[in-house]
């Protein structure tokens, strides 16, 4: 049995309350309102596209959003339940992104209605983990200076192309500093 809200709460309060940014679209992929948050987020997205005015924002597609509209239009117009996956959005904002479909419960067909996007800000975690992931790739391979013109390389575990190759171009990095 779904409740209700309380009176006393109103539901654009408890959207703006959540701490992330959230969008809202109609069926037809046209946002018709975002949370303070997302206004916030727009504020600096807004200039990266474009657009003069965060207000612009309203009545737009999703589709001009995105690089490859069609790709998106699939994986809405597919939506049980809903989606999640991690977007970059022109080089400089990383978010996780959960797609809802927000069903009518007015018929038994349950139709969608429209669409809840929540955006979580990702950047710094995303950067991080690149970060790691270059200093484990550094890590894997070391090359010590034992003499002039002589090294060691220690390796644990397999030598693959991959590794040769990144070994290849420490090597010879190394070697052209020193010249």
């Amino acid at each position: 049995m779904n409740g209700r809200l309380p009176i006393s709460i109103n539901g654009t309060d408890a959207l703006n309350s959540i701490g992330e940014n959230i969008i809202i679209a109609d069926k037809d992929y046209k946002i018709v309102w975002f949370n303070s948050r997302a206004k916030e987020l727009f504020v600096s997205l807004a200039p990266l596209y474009n657009l003069k005015n965060v207000d612009e924002v309203i009545g737009m597609s999703m589709d001009f959003f995105h690089e490859h509209p069609s790709h998106q239009r699939q994986i809405m117009a597919g939506l049980q339940d809903g989606h999640r996956a991690r977007i970059h959005i022109k080089n400089s904002f990383v978010a996780d992104i959960v797609i809802s479909p927000i069903r009518s419960t007015d018929n038994q067909n349950q139709d969608v209605e429209g669409y809840m996007v929540m955006l979580m800000d990702v950047t710094t975690q995303a950067e991080e983990e690149k970060n790691m992931r270059k200093k484990i790739r550094e890590l894997s391979a070391p090359i010590l200076n034992i003499w002039d013109k002589t090294i060691a390389i220690t390796l644990v575990g397999e030598l693959d192309m991959d590794r040769g190759e990144r070994l290849f171009r420490q090597f010879w990095k190394r070697a052209v500093q020193r010249e």
